[in-house]
């Protein structure tokens, strides 16, 4: 299907504004941040690899954030956008565990056999621990065993719950209450 317009590449739109430039710049120190841990599996790399993209990340958060609590109508993009900070939040938190865990190892105990040998399947074990966490789901094969992880958990398990309790919630509510009346140019 044709729209008429011809297709143009969207580096015009993305750098005419500022935050979508800053976005793009942490993007690219990330990816080069992560191309160096690749090349150069050593502890610096891990730490600003794991760094750059808990701040991508963050940034992320607060981009979308900014967009779900601008005035106006709540509409089901900005519930949307809402539930995927929500999982951002998850993947922010497993690059924090995992830059612990590097900084001081043997702070997660787990009761699979990945153990730190596989540095990847070890992420992917921390990212599981992120979300059973943030969920408060707590199944007990991963269990932190250092105070700052055990506190890093708890931070993250009351994060979550206040997150879908006031702010998804709220969100919910306002969506039903805006959809039994009629839409006007000024709830944009």
């Amino acid at each position: 299907m044709c729209s008429g317009r011809p297709f143009s590449w969207p580096a015009p739109t993305l750098l005419a504004n500022e935050s979508n430039y800053s976005g793009l710049r942490l993007s690219a120190i990330s990816i080069v941040a992560t191309c160096l841990l690749l090349t150069f599996p050593q502890h610096w790399a891990v730490l600003v690899s794991h760094s750059s993209i808990i701040l991508l990340v963050a940034f992320f958060c607060v981009s979308i954030l900014a967009y779900v609590l601008r005035s106006g109508r709540v509409t089901s993009d900005k519930i949307f956008a809402a539930v995927c900070v929500y999982l951002l939040l998850g993947f922010a938190w497993t690059y924090a565990y995992a830059l612990l865990d590097d900084m001081q190892p043997g702070s997660f105990a787990d009761s699979t056999e990945t153990g730190r040998t596989d540095y990847v399947a070890h992420v992917m074990q921390l990212r599981y621990f992120s979300f059973v966490t943030l969920t408060t789901l707590g199944y007990g094969d991963v269990l932190p065993r250092s105070s700052a992880t055990r506190t890093m958990a708890t931070l993250e398990a009351v994060m979550g719950q206040i997150y879908l309790a006031v702010l998804v919630a709220r969100l919910v509510g306002l969506h039903i209450v805006h959809a039994s009346k009629p839409w006007t140019r000024d709830d944009n």
